[in-house]
């Protein structure tokens, strides 16, 4: 009885672990998943000495999107981007997570933040949300949506996950400037 009531115990506590690191709307890990497994990823490639990419993104105009369609389809929008981020990237490697808002981020462990490696990935995401015509519940298509991208590395930029953070963020608000879907790699003109 014990022993069922010991597994019955652990069973809980993983369910509530899960329920406080996972994003309810896109049902991607969340803010606080995503900045436990970047301090861990930057240990690794720091002891490994191998690179670290992080990608954040943000949709163009989303504000815009919800005042015309209303929260609930602007949630769809998300959990369908969710969706597709998550399939261009390596399984059990790279991590998609919910940031907050429009923005998700993405960690690319032993990757480059050069254009040839993380940035490639970053322009694929751009490239298929731009492409998707989302849907609304009715079927009924809705408004064209992009988004914009910011990447930056580890050690290449920063030497720790809160400046790698911040350093994304940069190169984000820079390619937004430069006109909005696109990309911006830290330290190169969007």
């Amino acid at each position: 009885q014990q022993v069922c009531l010991a597994l019955d115990m652990a069973r809980l506590r993983r369910c509530v672990q899960r329920l406080t690191t996972m994003d309810t709307v896109t049902g991607l890990p969340n803010r606080e998943f995503l900045f436990e497994r970047l301090a861990a990823e930057i240990a690794r490639a720091r002891r490994y000495r191998e690179p670290l990419s992080l990608i954040v993104i943000d949709f163009d105009d989303f504000a815009r999107f919800n005042a015309c369609h209303g929260n609930r389809e602007g949630n769809r929008v998300l959990r369908s981007a969710a969706n597709l981020v998550k399939t261009g990237l390596r399984a059990d490697v790279d991590v998609a997570c919910r940031l907050g808002g429009e923005e998700f981020a993405v960690l690319l462990p032993n990757t480059p933040a050069v254009a040839q490696r993380a940035g490639v990935v970053a322009e694929r995401i751009r490239e298929t949300i731009e492409a998707t015509r989302f849907r609304d519940g009715h079927d009924k298509r809705l408004s064209h949506m992009t988004v914009t991208l910011g990447v930056a590395g580890f050690p290449m930029h920063a030497e720790d996950g809160e400046d790698l953070v911040g350093l994304a963020y940069e190169a984000l608000r820079a390619a937004k400037a430069a006109g909005k879907n696109r990309v911006g790699l830290y330290g190169l003109q969007s």
